[in-house]
């Protein structure tokens, strides 16, 4: 398996349930707004998670 695929299903691997969740709905063409709604999730939270995911994309990317 070529080590980009493995970085990025170890990184696919650390998610949360519901960063998965906002990543799959994401995949399906659902805005934001739509997701929020979907998975029940509030501003903050949302928010927060995107942050979460983010900051594990650049330690993976680093």
């Amino acid at each position: 398996m070529p080590i980009d695929f493995a970085i990025t299903n170890d990184f696919l691997g650390s998610l949360s349930e519901s960063e998965n969740d906002i990543l799959e709905n994401l995949s399906a063409g659902y805005s934001m707004k739509e997701i929020k709604e979907r998975i029940h999730l509030y501003n903050f939270r949302l928010k927060s998670l995107r942050h979460d995911r983010e900051t594990k994309a650049i330690a993976y990317l680093v």
